[in-house]
């Protein structure tokens, strides 16, 4: 359950108090990253004046993937895999030698990430409330429920992951305190989300403006069955989660948004057929140059500190001392092809 449209649920109730959670926005609540006002950039959207988080009234749920997708994610998988294995505490290059660490996968979907967490020895689990996503995954360690309710009350992971999952959560303050709470120390908790600072949102929002709502409505999946509930870029999510959690970056960088593999097949899957044949030449062409551009997908990597009695053997370089931060955006954007 992700997202491009694909989500995976916390499933608790919502905060009663809008303002302290993510539940349901208001002209009133406060930025979930900065506690800065929020002021409407939508009916239906609203964005903080201060650091540019934004959270939608859109009701949170399940949802169905969407075709096209397989290569892009494949590929960004294996990406975020060799950053996971950079930053164990092994420092290896192959995560065959991180000792089988123990991860977790919030909406794990198909399975696609946990086959090639597998495949690199590591002690892969998913967790996905869709029962009909979880029947595709029987060979594979899936729990069918939400996180973290189905987990065991005393697990504890080396590496929880969600891929496009975190943006669709109703309560990401309580999500990202729970993360905190199941990691074992120097664990790692990896976001792989949208970003607003993305060269498509960035065109898309003065067309909402001029009243060209589609492409945002889009970005946002206004009308789908598993709509975005926050827009982090990477400034405010690295501040959103120090408000709310001791967990510190170690990594930031981006991926790529869009391939030529599948790109028909994803946009045919998306819009009617007379749509969807106008968008394709300009879709193909434009992915030549999104490379260069700021990508509309994040890759930010947290870690927990080591525990004060040192049950942990401490990490390695490049996360040796925790607040080494390395960014990677240029680089980690490239256009697969």
């Amino acid at each position: 359950m992700k997202s491009t449209d694909e989500s995976s649920r916390i499933g608790r109730p919502l905060a009663e108090n809008p303002s302290q959670h993510g539940a349901t926005a208001t002209p009133q609540q406060r930025c979930l990253a900065c506690d800065e006002p929020m002021v409407s950039e939508a009916s239906w959207v609203f964005r903080c004046g201060a650091c540019n988080f934004m959270i939608s009234t859109l009701s949170p749920g399940a949802g169905r993937g969407v075709a096209g997708l397989e290569s892009l994610r494949l590929r960004n998988f294996e990406t975020v895999l060799d950053r996971i294995a950079e930053l164990l505490p092994t420092g290896a290059s192959d995560l065959q030698q991180c000792g089988g660490a123990h991860l977790l996968e919030v909406g794990c979907a198909k399975g696609w990430f946990l086959k090639c967490a597998s495949l690199r020895g590591m002690r892969a689990e998913g967790l996905e409330p869709d029962i009909e996503d979880t029947a595709l995954v029987r060979n594979l360690n899936v729990r069918v429920g939400s996180f973290p309710e189905a987990l065991d009350p005393d697990a504890r992971y080396r590496v929880i992951v969600f891929n496009d999952v975190f943006e669709h959560l109703p309560d990401p303050v309580q999500a990202i305190a729970e993360v905190e709470r199941r990691l074992e120390p120097g664990g790692l908790a990896v976001l792989n989300l949208p970003s607003s600072d993305g060269v498509i949102c960035r065109a898309a929002r003065p067309l909402n403006r001029l009243g060209l709502a589609g492409p945002y409505e889009r970005l946002w999946q206004k009308g789908m069955a598993s709509p975005h509930i926050t827009c982090f870029n990477p400034g405010n999510l690295r501040s959103f989660v120090k408000r709310h959690t001791e967990l510190q970056p170690v990594y930031a960088g981006a991926l790529p948004a869009v391939s030529r593999r599948g790109l028909w097949k994803r946009i045919s899957s998306a819009y009617p057929r007379a749509t969807s044949v106008a968008l394709f030449p300009l879709a193909w062409c434009a992915s030549f140059g999104l490379g260069l551009c700021p990508s509309d997908i994040q890759l930010a990597i947290f870690q927990k500190a080591q525990s004060p009695n040192g049950d942990s053997e401490p990490p390695s370089a490049p996360s040796a001392a925790l607040g080494k931060f390395r960014t990677a955006f240029p680089n980690d954007q490239a256009e697969p092809v």
